[in-house]
């Protein structure tokens, strides 16, 4: 065999070593990043859990216990139906001083689910309404039915079996 072939020959197989050795290596480092942002994205996580507790800790902490009055409405992107229940009183529900509801989205939530359980279109859309005057609640409750049934062409029904589910934190 002349040396040119010989050099051909041993050329093309150490290309062929570097370039199955370079393939592996690249595969290596995939996975040591995809291991390190796997890593990332829990730390960040966590952080923005503990964060979050953080806030909510100070919240109750300045939050006062009040009576107040709520009620829910709900409504689904495929249905022609506004569900609304009733007024009810809560008592030992905290606000906080610029009259923010902690359990707000709990208490929307809650309504939803009911909706959901009881055959109701889902996913359902909930919205709380409250004050710590029956004379406003009363009166946000009117001005919604209204909209909905002029404005917004929905059918309304009243639910009258759904109780809100007190929340502590």
């Amino acid at each position: 065999m002349s040396l040119v072939k010989r050099l051909t020959l041993l050329f093309c197989m150490l290309s062929v070593c570097v370039i199955s050795v370079s393939a592996q290596s690249r595969q290596d480092k995939q996975k040591e990043n995809d291991a390190y942002l796997a890593e990332h994205q829990r730390n960040m996580e966590k952080i923005r859990q503990d964060q979050a507790k953080r806030v909510m800790q100070r919240l109750v902490a300045d939050a006062d216990t009040t009576t107040v009055y709520m009620f829910a409405s709900s409504f689904a992107f495929g249905d022609s139906v506004m569900y609304i229940s009733s007024i009810q009183k809560m008592e030992q529900i905290q606000l906080t001083n610029k009259a923010y509801l902690l359990a707000r989205a709990e208490f929307a939530s809650q309504y939803a689910r009911f909706l959901e359980e009881n055959g109701c279109v889902a996913p359902q859309l909930s919205s709380l309404f409250f004050s710590e005057k029956k004379s406003a609640v009363l009166k946000k409750l009117e001005k919604v039915e209204k909209r909905c049934k002029k404005k917004m062409s929905f059918g309304v029904i009243n639910v009258d079996d759904f109780e809100f589910t007190p929340v502590l934190y």
